[in-house]
């Protein structure tokens, strides 16, 4: 029963969808965007206190579609904050330096 009411709702969703939302034709020329989103950087491992860094993700875009053409290319200019945080319990380093 609990399965069929979940089934109902979906096909009823997208049926709204399907009448609600205008129809949109592919028209070609020159397309201006913004793009933003976060990235998430993860580190497993060791006995050390490792932490998810959490950055900013952002630019501009701009794509070329032909109506002769099933494709668009786009490309853009993007900031992408990266990296790695992380805190040791124990550091011992050894090494030899030779002259």
């Amino acid at each position: 029963m609990k399965m069929s009411k979940c089934l109902i709702f979906c096909l009823l969703f997208k049926l709204s969808l399907l009448i609600l939302l205008p129809e949109t034709n592919a028209q070609s020329g020159f397309d201006l965007g913004i793009k933003a989103g976060l990235n998430f950087a993860n580190l497993n491992g060791g006995p050390h206190e490792l932490a998810t860094r959490t950055g900013l993700f952002a630019g501009f875009a701009i794509g070329y579609s032909s109506e002769s053409l099933p494709v668009e290319f786009e490309s853009g200019l993007f900031y992408s904050q990266k990296g790695a945080e992380g805190r040791y319990k124990e550091s011992i380093i050894k090494g030899a330096y030779r002259r």
